[in-house]
């Protein structure tokens, strides 16, 4: 009774918290005592990603959060910050760099991605497809790909990420509408009877419930004609990474059927770092995360006066604010 009691305390503290929350909006700011903040629209292989512009007492804070320009509306970051940031004379900006340990990776475009399905696609009638649900620009490359390679192929997905196809489809211009697409989990006879007249691409899950839909239609389809397209980061089924998952190797192996790897990273590249950093051109501090360990900032390509500003250790700077000195603190 006691548990029960305290699951019921958090549940209701939790309610009661979401009251606070506020919805925001690209380039609307709002304000909380004296603290302001704008977000800016950024293209990350999570939908709906924003950078946050933070301004109080005279410093202001530029926050990228995970970014990049390789996806599909990537291509108005540098207008973006140029038009929006740059003349706010930022001081202190926080920026991922993901990528800044795998400056040998190779990172494709969407765009170039979805020609690389395409060609899978004309190979195999039938593909299963492991990517992250959130990605909502992976999932358009592969639903644009097998539109384009046969508009009568099925593309088959469960309920979310049928409503990422459709707030895409209601944001993007030049997405199909007419596609064959349906929810594998709500209609399963009807969708499963056009995959296995039409041939398909299917986006899964490694849950219980797609491995038994798995194990339900490979009997009825040809495994030469089917493959597996593995389109996450290749670190998780690296046996030698240490991001390896076990769960997800095996997933991905779990039959005798041709596996494609296709993949390109959510994350900047060291150049469009590089970019970030010169165009916004803060004067107090650059402040790295969301990086690992051995990541080195200071290898980027940056303007020579920033190679002093990169913080690689706690410490506290000072700003004159009318006619007072304010302090930033910054944690490493």
């Amino acid at each position: 009774m006691l548990k029960a009691d305290n699951l019921r305390e958090q549940v209701t503290r939790s309610l009661e918290a979401l009251e606070h929350f506020k919805i925001y909006k690209p380039e609307q700011t709002e304000t909380t005592g004296n603290i302001h903040i704008t977000p800016y629209y950024v293209s990350h292989s999570a939908a709906d990603a924003h950078m946050f512009l933070i301004e109080c007492d005279g410093v202001t804070i530029l926050h990228t959060g995970d970014f990049r320009d390789h996806g599909y509306m990537g291509s108005g970051l540098e207008k973006n910050i140029k038009a929006n940031i740059v003349k706010k004379n930022v001081d202190v900006l926080i920026t991922e760099g993901t990528m800044l340990a795998r400056g040998s990776e190779a990172v494709q475009s969407e765009k170039e991605l979805q020609k690389k399905a395409i060609r899978i696609f004309e190979k195999y009638r039938n593909a299963f497809v492991l990517c992250s649900s959130t990605d909502a620009d992976r999932i358009v490359t592969l639903y644009q790909a097998s539109h384009k390679q046969n508009k009568n192929r099925w593309f088959v997905t469960d309920s979310y990420q049928g409503r990422q196809i459709r707030n895409i489809r209601s944001h993007l211009k030049g997405i199909y509408s007419d596609i064959c697409y349906g929810d594998i989990l709500q209609d399963h006879d009807e969708v499963l009877q056009k995959m296995l007249e039409n041939g398909f691409t299917m986006l899964v899950r490694n849950t219980d419930t797609f491995k038994k839909l798995i194990a339900e239609i490979l009997p009825k389809i040809d495994l030469k004609q089917t493959a597996f397209i593995y389109s996450q980061f290749e670190g998780y089924i690296d046996k030698n990474h240490i991001a390896f998952k076990q769960s997800t190797f095996d997933f991905v192996h779990s039959y005798d059927w041709a596996v494609e790897h296709m993949h390109t990273s959510g994350h900047a590249s060291c150049q469009t770092l590089a970019d970030v950093c010169n165009w916004v051109h803060p004067s107090m501090a650059i402040v790295p995360i969301h990086k690992e360990k051995e990541a080195d900032f200071s290898k980027l390509p940056l303007d020579s006066d920033l190679q002093q500003r990169i913080v690689t250790h706690s410490q506290t700077m000072k700003k004159e604010n009318g006619g007072r000195m304010v302090e930033v603190e910054i944690v490493e």
